[in-house]
């Protein structure tokens, strides 16, 4: 809830960061998770995702690997066959 004391005319209100606590302008808060946060507060979002986009990077990087070694387990002497008649 904005705070009145802190209100002024033709400045932005002020709101309770919901972490901390203290006062900020409500155009220095972000909304992040239904919360209202102030710039310290506010979490690194991709360290939430990390495991994921490691696990998305392994199983693409895997499935790579794969294809490289069905070519490489291919006959090779067909190939040279068709390569010199």
């Amino acid at each position: 809830m904005p705070r009145q004391s802190h209100s002024g005319r033709g400045i932005a209100p002020w709101h309770r960061c919901d972490r901390c606590g203290w006062d900020y302008r409500v155009t220095d808060l972000q909304r992040q998770l239904g919360l209202i946060l102030c710039q310290p507060c506010v979490d690194n979002t991709i360290a939430w995702t990390r495991p994921l986009i490691i696990q998305d990077l392994l199983n693409s990087t895997e499935e790579q690997e794969l294809r490289v070694a069905d070519i490489l387990k291919e006959n090779m002497s067909d190939d040279l066959d068709s390569i010199s008649s």
